[in-house]
């Protein structure tokens, strides 16, 4: 496909791109039927049903986290309500719900199609995302933290946040995203089953790229590392296939970057630092095209055998269709 980067043949439920059948969620809600259509509430601390379509109305009861509800469409040719915000500056609108026998209102603010499921060790996420790659990976087990630059982009600040998760709809295009509550807006954010050092890191830029077709090659700062695509023979040798590989350029030793079937082009480093505090480098490449684009975070540390760095997560998107 013309100017397709990264065509991820994926078996990323594992990373940050989002599942696209029920086999990826943890819970997920019904499409709707007719004019009525089915919900998952995903505020963390549950979801107040009120007895009016106003912040201030009477309470019903608390819809828990992960709970579904059921609501009606509204009549567009009958329906005034303009989007609000709530206290949080959350924006939504209200909703006619059914749950457990009471009919009342909620904010839809904190409605969602559903969670996804999470079995794997980090996932990276970005703040304020949403339409085609949102960002349901809500859990209270796992720790989230914010990654921040500085003005000159000279060191990151890894932060432990605590995400608000919400329901991001402009004009019937949704998806499940979050804001840390900073004054700055995270860089990128992820979800940790365990916990990860906070505080500064130095880090080194250079915004070097390769692209295929020549032989260019990303030298990772403070390293003996480089990064390449090569041609690897892999099933057919009349065929090989382009890989993104990293290279020890003392040893020549050297891996694959990517475990799947990953084509990659326009390759770009946004830094390397030790982000994992463990004393050798990590990185972060982007890359992109007319029509997608995305992030990928190495690690050091546990990296396993014979490997410098572990992909720890990919978070990609492309045009909604």
């Amino acid at each position: 496909m013309k100017n397709l980067f990264c065509l991820l043949i994926l078996l990323f439920i594992g990373f940050s791109v989002p599942a696209q059948d029920n086999a990826g969620y943890l819970i997920r809600a019904n499409y709707c039927e007719n004019d009525t259509c089915e919900a998952v509430v995903i505020a963390q601390s549950g979801l107040r049903l009120r007895l009016k379509p106003d912040f201030t109305a009477k309470v019903l009861t608390v819809i828990p986290f992960a709970k579904k509800v059921r609501y009606r469409l509204p009549d567009p040719s009958t329906d005034s309500q303009i989007w609000q915000y709530d206290a949080d500056s959350i924006p939504g609108r209200w909703l006619k719900v059914m749950w457990k026998g009471k009919t009342g209102y909620v904010f839809s603010g904190y409605l969602g199609n559903g969670i996804f499921r999470m079995d794997k060790p980090f996932y990276l996420l970005t703040e304020a995302a949403a339409y085609c790659w949102d960002d349901a990976y809500i859990s209270s087990a796992y720790h989230y933290y914010g990654v921040f630059p500085n003005a000159d982009t000279s060191s990151l600040t890894v932060k432990a946040c605590q995400p608000l998760f919400f329901n991001r709809d402009d004009g019937g295009m949704g998806g499940v995203t979050f804001t840390l509550k900073q004054k700055q807006p995270a860089y990128f954010a992820f979800a940790s089953k365990d916990s990860f050092p906070e505080g500064k890191v130095n880090v080194a830029t250079g915004r070097q790229n390769i692209r295929p077709g020549g032989n260019q090659k990303i030298d990772l700062p403070q390293t003996n590392w480089d990064i390449t695509l090569r041609n690897i023979i892999e099933k057919d040798p009349a065929y090989p296939v382009s890989r993104l590989i990293i290279r020890d350029k003392k040893t020549g030793a050297w891996h694959r970057l990517f475990d799947d079937d990953t084509y990659c082009e326009n390759v770009v480093l946004d830094w390397c630092g030790d982000l994992d505090q463990d004393g050798t480098p990590d990185f972060m490449i982007s890359f992109s095209s007319d029509h997608s684009g995305g992030m990928a975070l190495f690690l050091s540390k546990n990296a396993g055998r014979w490997k410098f760095v572990k992909l720890a997560g990919i978070y990609f998107w492309g045009d909604c269709c």
